[in-house]
């Protein structure tokens, strides 16, 4: 089930409602001297979740790839990238050794800033070039769904 917020949030006339946590708990009256009667609506909260799943071109680039993966999380957390890790796969037939970097966003519009504040910056590409010379990925974005 989602949160539950009044209409008025987005865009009633004389006021304006906040959210505290999980509630909306809090109204504000802009001046009108009236608070607008709350009409309730579902808003459904979803995490995006990014899984980039890279695949070394070979056992001796390891430790490059390691330090250029480095380099892509801090520029990934640098704009706005959440719960940025790095997981390597330790048992997984042909997968072992494949590495994955997943990233969260707390909604569409927020993944959507990201993705062009990380793959417009001129260092990502740069190095984007660089690891395509040593390995190559594939990226996976979902969502959560709640049942």
């Amino acid at each position: 089930m989602g949160l539950r917020t009044p209409d008025s949030q987005f865009g009633c006339p004389g006021g304006r409602a906040t959210t505290e946590g999980n509630s909306p708990v809090h109204w504000v009256n802009q001046g009108t001297g009236q608070i607008p009667e709350p009409k309730w609506k579902e808003v459904v909260r979803m995490t995006i979740v990014s899984a980039v799943v890279i695949q070394p071109r070979s056992g001796e680039v390891w430790e490059e790839l390691q330090k250029q993966l480095k380099k892509a999380i801090q520029i990934v957390t640098k704009h706005g990238g959440e719960n940025v890790t790095l997981l390597v796969t330790v048992i997984g037939g042909k997968q072992t050794n494949v590495l994955t970097m997943l990233v969260t966003a707390e909604n569409w519009t927020k993944f959507g800033q990201i993705q062009e504040a990380v793959y417009g910056d001129p260092k990502m590409q740069a190095l984007m070039v660089e690891t395509g010379k040593i390995a190559t990925w594939e990226i996976y974005t979902a969502q959560t769904l709640e049942l």
